[in-house]
Formats: structure tokens, sequence, C-alpha cells
């Protein structure tokens, strides 16, 4: 009972109490796995957590710092172009059509470099607003009378990259040249940072010979890469920000740099996408169609290699199912796409989005007369032609045997609605349809063209 009223061991149990009950609510908002006796551990684990996240900032800060020397050391084909900037460049670009040639050296330097940008960012700006159709502005190497075409899509862009970058490995009996990249548009993470990275593209293409305007090969250029800066970031941080590579060589497009919001501002819409680009719409007519079939001849008869594969599009009216058949096309090796005079435009910037970039590998040539054009394959160049029907009497696709068809060959499909016009129709070799279920009519013209070609490449001749 005396020790029960012991002021002193009464003062020593609640302190106990009161400790167990700190410790207790330590461990709730710390974890079970974290003992904590006193305030040095506490203090010591939110120093641990301050250094981490000064580390992390001084990794970014390094990580920028990094990017910014990197642009100042390729300034002649990059620019970097901030949100603020854009209104005033818009201002400058409106400035710069109404000035002459002669008024434009009397500006300064600043206005120049202003108006050398506003050029590059003009065929991207305010393409919500209906700015598809686009032409050259007689800089960088573009005619007023070449069109441009718009690419959105790191991947579509990468494609358009590569292709650049294979154009010296082409074989020239092939006939296909590659399509030219203006500028490109994008995120610096895009461009620096994996997975996406498209600076490794750059590189490699960058180490490849250039044709200057006389067409005489430049000396190949190299890659150099700086020292790193050990000091200036430790362990994690400095294996994730490696050294950004010098390009000794000049890519032979221009290169600008933006935030997303600085994309969006451009594009007149919110840009999610980490990249875009400006290429020229390859200018191709029946006059290089016919040397390409004879060039194909050629290379037959010298290499014993026979087989062209020709599709042909008949007043196809979206640009969305234009750039499917193209991807289609692609994918089942058709040598050239053939299009009819009053067919959607295939550099429509949907239709290069839906191609997934592969309309910079296939050849698209618009004819005048689709029908004279078929005729002429078939009596020239042996290609017969396949018309993609519904009639009761066409050739059912899936019934017709193995190595029934020639090894060159033409696959014709018609508009969504209409199908194919009665001239073309009338000028095809064969009717072939796809054998479906009764209480269905048609298919859309993408999907059918998939399994049309698909169908033909597996019955040719071997």
């Amino acid at each position: 009972m005396a020790e029960s009223l012991d002021p002193k061991r009464k003062t020593e149990e609640t302190n106990d109490e009161i400790s167990d009950r700190t410790e207790d609510k330590m461990q709730r908002d710390f974890g079970p796995e974290k003992k904590w006796t006193n305030g040095k551990s506490l203090r010591l684990e939110k120093q641990r957590k301050f250094d981490q996240k000064q580390a992390q900032k001084q990794g970014e800060q390094e990580k920028q710092r990094r990017r910014e020397m990197w642009i100042e050391r390729h300034q002649n084909f990059v620019t970097h172009i901030h949100a603020h900037d854009i209104q005033q460049l818009r201002s400058c670009s409106k400035k710069r059509r109404r000035i002459t040639e002669k008024e434009e050296t009397k500006h300064s330097s600043h206005e120049q470099l202003a108006s050398h940008t506003s050029s590059l960012l003009e065929p991207y700006l305010d393409l919500k607003e209906g700015g598809n159709e686009k032409v050259g502005n007689g800089n960088f190497g573009v005619s007023s009378n070449q069109r441009l075409f718009i690419a959105e899509g790191t991947e579509t862009v990468r494609v358009l990259i590569r292709q650049s970058a294979a154009a010296s490995s082409r074989s020239l009996s092939s006939g296909v040249t590659p399509v030219r990249v203006v500028s490109i548009l994008i995120k610096p993470n895009t461009l620096f940072d994996e997975p996406v990275r498209l600076l490794a593209d750059i590189e490699k293409i960058s180490l490849l010979p250039t044709k200057d305007d006389s067409g005489i090969d430049s000396i190949t250029s190299g890659t150099t890469v700086l020292p790193a800066n050990e000091d200036s970031v430790s362990g994690e941080s400095a294996m994730s920000h490696q050294d950004l590579p010098t390009l000794e060589g000049t890519p032979p497009f221009h290169i600008i740099i933006g935030s997303e919001d600085s994309l969006s501002s451009i594009a007149g819409f919110h840009i999610a996408r980490g990249a875009m680009a400006c290429g020229v719409v390859p200018q191709l007519d029946e006059t290089w169609l016919n040397d390409f079939f004879q060039k194909k001849e050629s290379s037959s008869a010298s290499t014993g290699k026979s087989g062209t594969r020709v599709l042909a599009l008949d007043r196809i009216s979206d640009t969305a199912n234009l750039g499917s058949i193209i991807r289609c096309a692609a994918a089942f090796g058709v040598d050239v796409i053939v299009l009819s005079q009053d067919s959607c435009d295939a550099w429509y910037r949907r239709s290069v989005r839906c191609s997934m970039g592969y309309i910079f590998s296939v050849p698209i040539v618009r004819v005048a007369n689709l029908a004279s054009t078929l005729g002429d394959l078939n009596d020239r160049y042996g290609i017969s032609s396949y018309a993609a029907v519904i009639d009761s009497d066409a050739m059912i696709l899936s019934k017709m045997p193995n190595n029934s068809i020639s090894r060159s060959w033409c696959c014709v499909m018609g508009n969504e609605g209409s199908g194919l016009s009665d001239a073309v129709s009338e000028a095809c070799t064969f009717k072939i349809k796809i054998d479906m279920a009764s209480h269905v009519d048609s298919l859309s013209v993408s999907v059918a063209c998939g399994i049309i070609l698909h169908g033909l490449n597996e019955r040719q001749l071997d």
C-alpha cells in the first residue's frame, strides 16, 4: 500500500507509459521495421531523405545543363524554342511574308534569327485549323512549288529518320527516291531520354555521307563524346545522365526542341505525341511510273527474279482508310501504289499518321486515267489486274488454287461506298471476291484490301 502511494514511483511509471506510447506512434507512422529509440534516429532519417531529394534535384539540373550544352554545340541545325516566344514568332512569320529579300538584309541579326526560326515553324502552325495543304516557302532548299507533309508520333518520325539514313544503301535499280526530311519538332525527353531517344537515330544518319547541291558526296562525319564530369553527379544519377554525343556532321534536316506546351501552342491543339516532322512530298508522275516498270523489267531479266506487285486504288475518299491501306501494302510487299485522279491525298496528315510511317517505304503515284494505266500494265508489262468486287460471277479468292497467279499482279480496290467505277472494272483482267457469311455484304476497304493482298501472295507462282 505504501509502495503504490510513492509519488516518485508513480511518476516513473507514467514516464514509461508515455515513452511506450511515443514509440508505438513512431512505428505506426514510419513502419514496424524501424526502431525509433530517440530523436537522433529521426533526424538522421530526415537528413537522408533531404540529401536524396537534393541529389535528384542536382541530377535534373545536371541533365538540363548537358542538354543546353548539346544544343549550343549544334546550334547550326538545332533551335530551342519556348512557349513565350511562339506569339512573337507568329508575328515574325506574317511580317516575313510581306518583306522582300532586299529589305531582309536591313534587319538586325536578332530579327534575322527570328525570321529563320519562324520559317522553320511555319509548316507546323495551326494544324487543327485546316492547314493540311502546305507548300515550300523558298527556304531550306524547298521551292514554292513543292508540297510539304506533316508526320506525327515518335515511331512515325523514327521511321522517317531511318529511311533517310538508309538512302545511301538503297539500290539505284529500285527507282525509289527517299523522302526528304526538312525539320523535326520534338520534346526534350523524346530526343534525349530512353526508351524513345530519337537522338540515337540522328547519330546514325549524321555518320552517313551527304550530297551537296552539286550532287557530290561530302566528307563522312563522326560522333565525339565529351569526357564525363563525374564530380557533378554521383552514384546512380551519374549513370543515368550520360554525356550527350557531339555530332561532327550535320543531319540533312533541322531539329526544333520545345516543351509540350510549346508544341501545343504551335500546332493549335494539345500535342501528346513526343515528336512531329515536316518533309517534302515526293513528286512522282506517270513518266516516273513507266521508268519504274522498265527498270523492274530490266532487273528481272538480268537477275532472273521476276515479279512486280502493284496496288491500284480507285476513288478512295477517306484519308484514314488510305493510310491503313498503305500500311497493308507495305506488309504484303507491294512495290508501288497507283491512285486514280479523284482519290484523296495520301500525304494528308491523317493518312500519314494511319500509315504508321509506312508511306515512306512505298512509292505512290497519281495517274490521270486509271483504266488506261491498268490496260498499259497488261499490254506492255504483262501485269494482270484483279478487281475486288462483290459481283456474283466473280471468282472466290479462297477457292483459287495455289500457283494460279503470276508473279506480277495488280490488286484493284474501289471506293468505300460505290466500289469500282465501270471503266476501271472493265479494264481489269479478272474479278475476285472474298467469301463471307450470307448476312454480310461487304467489309471496310482497308480490311478487304489486307485479305486480298494476302490471298494473292499465297496463290502466286513459286
